[in-house]
């Protein structure tokens, strides 16, 4: 009874995970793909990931601050690397940053 239930319930969790990797764009899946890799590969967890992708959004508001392009270089790499997806905002305060370095 009580392990029937319990299977179903993680069977319950698959189908939804499953649904939810349907409905992601290419672009998406293959981010969460980088993003498993990386994380496998560096011993982070998830939050340590998530926690990356709000210090990105830190940095980019800090370098738009000081108009110091040059660490969201490395940064943007390591959004790259690691499979994040910034949110729109960070995204577009990144942009303008860097365009402040195509002026020189």
């Amino acid at each position: 009874g009580n392990e029937q239930n319990k299977s179903s319930r993680i069977g319950n969790k698959e189908i939804e995970k499953s649904k939810k990797e349907n409905k992601m764009s290419y672009t998406e899946r293959k981010l969460r793909e980088r993003r498993d890799m990386y994380l496998e590969a560096t011993n982070l967890t998830a939050p340590h990931h998530r926690l990356a992708t709000v210090l990105l959004a830190h940095l980019s508001d800090h370098c738009a601050k000081t108009s110091n392009p040059l660490p969201l270089y490395v940064g943007w790499e390591k959004v790259l690397e690691a499979g994040m997806m910034p949110m729109e905002r960070t995204l577009s305060t990144s942009l303008y940053v860097l365009s402040l370095d195509e002026g020189k």
